[in-house]
């Protein structure tokens, strides 16, 4: 092992340092948004600050379906009010023998979601929140999707056409599913008619999450956790890397 690290370019310690001091980056973010949302009080859609302009809040109630009906995912074609889906495919780069997986499509919906509790209903853009809590299905399949489209089945032909062999690809679906609870962390503009809207704020997080507030800061507290203690072991090889290249010297 140690004669590995002899062997490696002058500069992979600083690499691998950097890295780690990335990784710790996030946990940070983690741990700030973890004691945010600690802190978080909840408030009522409709309750005293009716009328004031866009105010920091924190939200729970449960999503309901808008008059337009329910979002359909794009790979399982399961009812929901959210869904973020990545699909990858194992392919050969130019140059190179082993496969690897290579992402050849992703999305996001931006429909707002809808947010009901005791006092009223707000409308909440999703753009920009960080979303905890969601069900997720992923799958490896040599076929389409079950909620494929046509143009995916042509995709799939096209695959036996050109390798003469189906494309293996792995298949990823995050949904909030309807009638989902949530808690939200946001910035809310009350209206007097009709919903309230709920946002990115200008300053602070923005999380959306279909666990308790609890749960939710508990999710990003391990995350923390694992990202902080990640950090450390990079950034501490990182340094025993450049010490021991030193030491060796050109």
């Amino acid at each position: 092992m140690l004669d590995m690290l002899d062997e490696a370019p002058a500069w992979a310690g600083a690499v691998v340092a950097l890295i780690g001091l990335v990784l710790a980056a996030f946990g940070a973010w983690s741990w700030r948004l973890c004691q945010q949302l600690r802190g978080a009080r909840l408030v009522p859609v409709a309750g005293p600050h009716a009328g004031q302009g866009p105010r920091a809040v924190a939200l729970q109630g449960r999503s309901e379906s808008p008059p337009e009906g329910d979002l359909a995912a794009p790979l399982t074609g399961r009812a929901c009010h959210w869904f973020s889906f990545r699909v990858e495919a194992l392919r050969k780069q130019a140059g190179q023998d082993q496969e690897r997986w290579v992402e050849i499509e992703r999305g996001t919906s931006l429909r707002p979601i809808l947010l009901r509790d005791a006092t009223g209903l707000a409308s909440i853009d999703p753009a920009g929140a960080t979303m905890t809590g969601t069900e997720t299905e992923s799958w490896t399949s040599d076929g389409p999707p079950p909620a494929a489209g046509m143009g995916e089945a042509l995709a799939t032909i096209a695959s036996v056409a050109i390798q003469g062999r189906l494309e293996t690809r792995r298949y990823t679906e995050e949904v909030i599913p309807a009638g989902a609870p949530l808690f939200v962390l946001g910035s809310l503009t009350p209206a007097p008619a009709g919903p309230s809207a709920v946002r990115a704020p200008e300053s602070g997080y923005f999380a959306i999450s279909t666990l308790s507030p609890e749960a939710t800061a508990r999710r990003h507290l391990l995350a923390a956790a694992g990202q902080g203690a990640g950090a450390a072991v990079l950034v501490g090889a990182g340094v025993f890397m450049t010490m021991r290249r030193r030491a060796a010297g050109p």
